[in-house]
């Protein structure tokens, strides 16, 4: 019966710890240098101009083929 016990408590224990952990997101503990900050500022400046250029191009494309096609 006290092995029982023991071996509850054990996998309990095992089960909180493996919860805590998954919950926890290691970018939001601070963790990221600033290098690291300022690369992601820059890949997403870069994400923005690259969505904006996609747009123009897809404008592009629509005057193209409304020329093409009139």
């Amino acid at each position: 019966m006290k092995k029982r016990k023991e071996v509850i408590f054990g996998v309990t224990i095992i089960v909180l710890v493996i919860a805590v952990l998954s919950f926890i997101d290691p970018v939001d503990n601070g963790y990221v240098s600033s290098k690291d900050l300022d690369v992601v500022t820059d890949l997403e400046k870069e994400i923005d101009q690259l969505k904006q250029d996609i747009e123009r191009l897809e404008d592009s494309l629509f005057e193209s083929k409304k020329f093409i096609f009139v």
